[in-house]
């Protein structure tokens, strides 16, 4: 097995220099491993969710609705709020400036 070293460091800051290459890859892994243990647990839940869907009754419908909306998969609509009437517009030029005829 040969190792490539850098000529311009000393050993000992070669060794460092792959200590802390070995390090970061570690924690990557136990970083990865983490978020595959969460989506396998977010798929396991949405799987449920969905199994509850193709059995659910209307009204259930909307309670189910209201949990994705909690847990952040959906998000609810807003009630609509009636449009204000937009005044119109007048006339920007100052009708006293102008002479009457």
């Amino acid at each position: 097995m040969v190792i490539p070293l850098d000529l311009q460091l000393s050993p000992s800051q070669n060794a460092q220099r792959y200590f802390t290459r070995y390090q970061k890859l570690r924690n990557s892994v136990s970083h990865v491993n983490e978020q595959i243990k969460q989506t396998n647990e977010e798929n396991a839940y949405l799987e449920e969710i969905l199994s509850q869907l193709e059995t659910a009754e209307p009204e259930d419908v909307e309670e189910i609705r209201q949990e994705l909306a909690e847990e952040g998969y959906l998000r609810l609509k807003k009630s609509k709020q009636p449009k204000k009437e937009k005044m119109p517009r007048q006339n920007s030029t100052n009708t006293a400036l102008q002479p009457d005829f």
